[in-house]
C-alpha cells in the first residue's frame, strides 16, 4: 500500500476547445490567464514563443485551473502514518509497531465468540 504525495498542477478543463485572446496594451501572460479563467502554464504551452507582448498579438489559450493533484507516492509505514496522521503523539509509530505486532502474533480472530 501507498500514500500519495501532493502537489498543485495547472489542469485543463474537459472542454477542448482552443480560445483566442487579443493582447492589449499593459496585458501580461499571468493577467491575460487570470481574466480568461486559464493557467500560466497553459498560456505558455500554447504560446511558446511570446515572451513579449506586443498590443494585437493573438494568442491561444485552453480553460483550466490550479487544482491539487498526486504527484507520487510514498511507501505505507508506520512512520510515514505517523508523520501524516499523527496529531502530536511521539510515540505514534512505536504504537503502531506494537499493536501491528500483536495482531500478526496471535493465531485466532480477536472477536471470537
Amino acid at each position: 500500500m501507498r500514500l500519495a504525495n501532493f502537489g498543485l498542477a495547472s489542469v485543463p478543463e474537459a472542454d477542448p476547445t482552443v480560445y483566442e485572446v487579443t493582447v492589449k496594451a499593459g496585458d501580461s501572460l499571468d493577467r491575460i490567464a487570470r481574466s480568461k479563467g486559464s493557467t500560466l502554464e497553459l498560456l505558455r504551452q500554447f504560446n511558446p514563443r511570446a515572451h513579449v507582448l506586443r498590443p494585437g498579438q493573438v494568442l491561444k489559450y485552453r480553460r483550466g485551473a490550479i487544482r491539487k493533484v498526486t504527484v507520487g507516492w510514498k511507501p505505507m509505514t508506520t512512520r510515514n502514518i505517523a508523520i501524516y496522521c499523527n496529531v502530536g503523539d511521539a510515540m505514534y509509530a512505536a504504537k503502531l509497531d506494537y499493536a501491528l505486532s500483536v495482531m500478526f502474533k496471535q493465531k485466532e480472530a480477536a472477536c471470537a465468540p
